[in-house]
């Protein structure tokens, strides 16, 4: 393992050299998921229903885990949430090597195993990044970093979503569907993820013994009750929580909808696969470049008024994707949301990070990704019943209402917090403790 970069500029690339890392492999899977599972015969209520089962693993995870990540250190809670990546993406390799319908069984193991992974790789690496910066210097402004590293993943997730479309379109294995092929060379990098973490993620805290583990075990539940305590008490934070809730239902619009809307168009499943790679990548690379964009808007008009100006845009071209015409007009405002999503991120996360020290920093992540989780989770059934029953257009216009509401959130947040979003507010730990006796 190398030791820590003295500087904050050494820490951020490390930072970006992890999140394209781990990214990579994703872009990889996101053009095929959708179309994997209906060309297998599930029909959207049936794939909203694997998302949920995903979901609710997360949702039922999420707390726990991000309490283990502050007790017992980011780098180990990473490298486990890789292992059950592995085993979910050999699941899905399996389901892609056969034409038949796979068994509940299968699809439960990929979608517990892939809920699993979720609920632990969240928050550990932007909160070891947050204290390692904060470690040397405590008054450096993170948000550039975090910036940069949303950029990175929209541009990773863009490559490999542009490499999964070039491997369909050639179909290099005869006999072996493309889509198995993209989803092995997808696990193939997260073998490469894993080493990268073991080398390049030193802890800032000192390394744990065993008797040190099994204390830092023990504080879990005293790290959840905290964080949750927080929630209760600061209306910022909660309020925070419901944008996020907002925000994911309208994620189902561009990535449960957005494949089947497509394949309608052009008129062929492999088709849509084919052409969702490049178009997948043009998003995300639009999605970094919003990330990396958003900064001087958020300083011009504050964070809060810009993550409300942005939900607003987001749900108009939700609304396009469905009731534009021809190919080239869904694909534009595909392109447009993924601008917006990837803005939205780091503006969204660094509020999150102000209203929380460093000891519930990943603990307060988890949380809000499993507010996010139990949005998209819950919604994905009734979206899916609403396009199978109704049509796709009017379920996307549905996300897009719903997304349009979370501007409302970002503005009663905005009045509740003296700083604006500017400043950092931290709660030390007496603080969070006085709160969990109140």
């Amino acid at each position: 393992m190398s030791p820590l970069p003295t500087t904050v500029r050494g820490l951020t690339r490390r930072l970006l050299v992890l999140d394209g890392l781990r990214w990579l492999p994703t872009g990889l899977f996101i053009p095929i998921l959708v179309l994997l599972f209906t060309e297998r015969g599930l029909s959207l209520t049936e794939f909203g229903i694997v998302g949920t089962i995903m979901a609710t693993t997360t949702f039922l995870l999420e707390l726990p885990t991000g309490g283990l990540a502050d007790a017992l250190g980011r780098r180990r809670v990473l490298v486990t949430a890789c292992g059950f990546l592995l085993v979910s993406k050999a699941a899905m390799f399996t389901i892609a090597l056969s034409d038949t319908r796979p068994s509940w069984l299968l699809i439960t193991l990929a979608s517990v195993t892939m809920g699993i992974y979720r609920a632990l790789e969240s928050g550990p690496l932007a909160s070891w990044y947050v204290d390692a910066v904060h470690a040397i210097d405590p008054t450096a402004d993170v948000e550039g970093g975090l910036g940069k590293q949303g950029a990175v993943t929209g541009f990773a997730i863009a490559t490999g979503s542009l490499l999964a479309g070039g491997i369909i379109a050639w179909d290099p294995v005869a006999g072996v569907d493309p889509m198995a092929v993209v989803i092995g060379v997808s696990w193939t990098l997260v073998v490469v993820q894993i080493v990268s973490i073991a080398l390049l993620m030193a802890e800032v805290r000192e390394p744990l013994g065993p008797a040190v583990l099994a204390g830092s075990i023990r504080q879990v539940p005293s790290v959840m009750a905290q964080t949750v305590a927080l929630v209760r008490t600061s209306r910022v934070l909660a309020l925070l929580l419901v944008v996020e809730a907002t925000w994911s239902v309208g994620m189902v619009a561009f990535e449960n909808l957005f494949p089947v809307r497509l394949a309608d168009v052009v008129g062929s499943t492999d088709d849509a696969a084919a052409l969702l790679g490049p178009v997948a990548a043009v998003a995300w690379a639009a999605s970094g470049a919003g990330a990396g964009l958003v900064v001087r808007l958020s300083r011009r008009l504050g964070p809060y008024r810009t993550g409300a100006l942005l939900r607003l845009v987001q749900a108009t071209f939700i609304v396009g994707m469905g009731v534009l015409a021809g190919t080239v007009g869904i694909v534009v405002a595909f392109v447009a949301t993924y601008f917006v999503h990837g803005a939205s991120g780091p503006i969204h996360l660094n509020l999150v990070h102000r209203q929380v020290d460093a000891d519930h920093r990943a603990t307060a992540l988890s949380l809000n990704s499993m507010v996010a989780f139990a949005a998209f989770s819950a919604s994905g059934i009734a979206i899916g019943a609403i396009a199978d029953q109704v049509s796709v257009p009017v379920a996307m216009a549905v996300c897009a209402t719903v997304t349009a509401l979370g501007s409302l959130g970002y503005v009663a947040a905005r009045r509740h917090d003296p700083t604006g979003g500017r400043g950092p507010r931290r709660v030390d730990d007496q603080d969070a403790a006085e709160r969990v006796g109140a």
